[in-house]
């Protein structure tokens, strides 16, 4: 690979239109350099040192760049130097942290656009690391955007929610959450007007949050493993908050075994005017005790 890096104006180009033929196979198109260590001595005999490790690393910088302006998104890149110069290649000025690959290894999102790199260094990761990445690559902030669309819709159209009463958010990354609009209906989400707020409840983008939005951070915050929250007002649980003693510890009874699984028991929240603060506190409070709160 050294000697075309050095030699062959096209090599790149080569590379490039590999990738792209390889783009749709059952495993992610893997570019490469590697040679047994008396090879690699001889290579930088030959070359020096510095040269040999300017071309490896300028020609992945170079194919990332055409990768990226041909529309993937999708980037794992092995090696500090070589990762260093692809994120300079790349012109990406910052990252939001993400899912974890690897010990030490996130998933990262370019702050201004929608491209996910994962940059490994050193013995990072286990043998399987390379696989695991790919069928673990996070959804872009559009596809979760649609797929909030899509799911509010289902709410709606099941009757689980009428009006412009519950909310959904979804943690985008350790930075950022995406939540419904104050006021909106379920069933007419708009991609475009969805808000996105920094973990402060600053709005980032989008339209205002429901004002809702405040216990939805709470819980993130308290509890790491929780990706989203779906909060509801459907016609028979609004019922049964108006039943007088419900049990605090678990409103509905045991009913079904995946009700058991999935929930376990349902908590009462009491009774608070919309958007109190109080309401994020009970639910910080008890973010890691439950998995489904009844709110009165």
């Amino acid at each position: 690979m050294l000697s075309k890096a050095i030699h062959n104006e096209n090599y790149i180009e080569q590379l490039y239109q590999w990738v792209i033929a390889n783009l749709d196979s059952e495993f992610a198109p893997m570019v490469y350099a590697t040679v047994p260590p008396d090879a690699l001595k001889a290579i930088q005999h030959q070359f020096g040192v510095d040269q040999a490790s300017h071309a490896i690393e300028s020609t992945f910088a170079k194919l990332a760049d055409k990768l990226k302006q041909y529309g993937v998104t999708n980037f794992i890149t092995a090696g500090g130097e070589t990762s260093s110069i692809v994120v300079q290649e790349l012109g990406f000025t910052g990252f939001h942290i993400g899912k974890q690959i690897a010990p030490g290894v996130p998933w990262l999102k370019a702050v201004e656009e929608d491209i996910f790199l994962a940059l490994k260094s050193g013995n990072f990761g286990k043998e399987d690391f390379f696989e695991y990445a790919t069928r673990n690559v996070p959804m872009t902030d559009l596809a979760q955007k649609e797929l909030m669309v899509q799911l509010g819709r289902s709410f709606y159209e099941r009757g689980l929610h009428r009006g412009g009463a519950g909310n959904l958010s979804v943690r985008l990354d350790d930075n950022r959450v995406l939540v419904t609009p104050t006021g909106s209906s379920l069933g007419r989400l708009s991609v475009e007007r969805l808000s996105v707020l920094d973990m402060e409840g600053n709005l980032l983008g989008g339209d205002k949050p429901s004002k809702e939005a405040v216990f939805h951070l709470a819980m993130y915050k308290k509890n790491p493993e929780c990706k989203a929250i779906v909060h509801l007002h459907s016609t028979y649980l609004t019922a049964l908050s108006c039943l007088d003693n419900l049990d605090p510890n678990n409103a509905i009874e045991p009913f079904t075994p995946y009700y058991v699984m999935r929930v376990g028991k349902m908590q009462v929240i009491p009774y608070y005017r919309p958007g109190s603060p109080k309401i994020a506190e009970e639910l910080s409070n008890r973010a890691l005790t439950g998995k489904a709160f009844f709110t009165r």
